[in-house]
């Protein structure tokens, strides 16, 4: 693989330190396939199979990057005609790289913002598989005493 060509990113990203950028930016970036390379699999000496990093490539993706994957079925208490979700954050424990958990509003409505309720989702695998649910108590929606919400919500490191 040639040496990337930061000529081709836009001019405020060509210092821009790459293995600073999520796996999403540098997909989004990737432009005649100078900036990502998918890994590579060897056999080890004891028969499994291991990913390899292309040695000239700038970045390869985690084998666990794919095709967006769904975080489980809507919650019953939503409205059936009130299904979509919106403003979602995602972050990994600090403690350990397989925990990660997302929040988003649940229930979006669709003229003048804010949503039935605020969801969240959660993996111990790195991403693979999801538990989802509504936040307990916070609107009425899951037992709260609270109408509907304008807020987002957002996670803080931990």
């Amino acid at each position: 693989m040639p040496p990337v060509d930061r000529a081709k990113l836009p001019p405020n990203l060509r210092n821009l330190p790459l293995h600073r950028l999520s796996s999403g930016g540098l997909m989004l970036l990737n432009r005649d396939n100078n900036l990502v390379l998918p890994p590579r699999s060897i056999t080890t000496a004891k028969g499994g199979t291991t990913a390899e990093e292309a040695a000239s490539a700038p970045v390869a993706l985690d084998l666990r990057i794919g095709p967006n994957i769904r975080l489980g079925n809507d919650p019953s208490p939503l409205p059936s005609n009130m299904r979509a979700q919106a403003e979602p954050q995602i972050g990994r424990a600090t403690s350990n790289e397989d925990v990660r958990v997302g929040v988003f509003q649940a229930g979006r409505f669709a003229n003048g913002g804010g949503a039935v309720d605020c969801g969240y989702s959660v993996s111990h695998d790195g991403g693979l598989t999801w538990t989802r649910a509504l936040i307990p108590q916070l609107t009425m929606t899951s037992g709260g005493l609270n109408q509907p919400t304008e807020g987002q919500p957002s996670l803080h490191p931990w």
